[in-house]
């Protein structure tokens, strides 16, 4: 039980340090059918969102979008090591395009697939660059 209660008040400290983030904003970014939700977090202290995906979940993406529906995402760069090249595919919008696929076609299970310079326009009008999300094809 005091396992249980340390972990709670850890939680509760999150939250209340992210005050300007709502608590589901606090989640790291996942695989939801065709999207990669990112949590909407532009504190510079943070350290980017990890997660584990197998390759044919990624192939399957559409688009990211943002946790916070206030704002869209309008753009970012997928960064991959193939054959020792660092590959950049830049998006100009949301969608995942035929080129980030083909690029995460070519990754073995244990490469890393970078999602950087995340950019999302909020309702008003303001651009904030959101931390990167990243994938370890398993």
């Amino acid at each position: 039980m005091k396992k249980a209660g340390s972990i709670f008040t850890f939680l509760v400290l999150i939250i209340v340090l992210n005050s300007n983030i709502n608590a589901q904003q606090v989640k790291q970014p996942f695989l939801k059918g065709t999207e990669i939700v990112v949590p909407f977090s532009t504190t510079v202290a943070d350290t980017a969102n990890w997660e584990r995906a197998g390759k044919e979940a990624l192939l399957k993406v559409e688009q990211l979008t943002c946790s916070n529906k206030d704002y869209e995402i309008i753009s970012f760069t997928v960064v991959l090591l193939i054959d020792n090249k660092v590959i950049e595919v830049k998006s100009p919008s949301s969608v995942w395009t035929p080129d980030i696929k083909k690029a995460i076609d070519q990754l073995y299970p244990g490469a890393t697939v970078w999602i950087e310079g995340i950019k999302a326009k909020g309702s008003d009008g303001k651009i904030q660059i959101l931390k990167n999300v990243i994938f370890k094809i398993q």
